[in-house]
């Protein structure tokens, strides 16, 4: 029973590394070799951080990091779909145009 405790805390602990290493590294990667490189360590680390932390469930670390995995690829999910953006809708693409629309001066 001890060493069923030792694994989810070991997964747990993976999972959480992971998310954050996703969240954190890709913008060093982006500055120094350049943006696919970035992509690919943030991409593959945060699905493994979701597979260690589905591991590791039963560990609070783990939950935090399946949720928040959950949560960044929704977010991301939703971005990629959402089509043009919100000053584009109204036919409106300019600085002028936009400043009015926001009431900037």
């Amino acid at each position: 029973m001890e060493e069923a405790r030792s694994n989810t805390r070991l997964f747990a602990n993976l999972s959480l590394g992971l998310f954050i290493a996703g969240l954190l590294v890709p913008f060093l990667l982006v500055a120094i070799g350049g943006p696919g490189l970035g992509i690919g360590f943030g991409v593959v680390s945060e699905v493994l951080a979701l597979f260690f932390g589905i591991l590791g469930w039963a560990d609070k670390r783990a939950r935090v990091a399946v949720i928040g995995g959950m949560v960044l690829f929704v977010w991301a999910g939703a971005d990629e779909s959402g089509g043009t953006p919100w000053y584009r809708d109204r036919g409106c693409c300019t600085e002028h145009c936009i400043r009015a629309e926001l009431n900037i001066r």
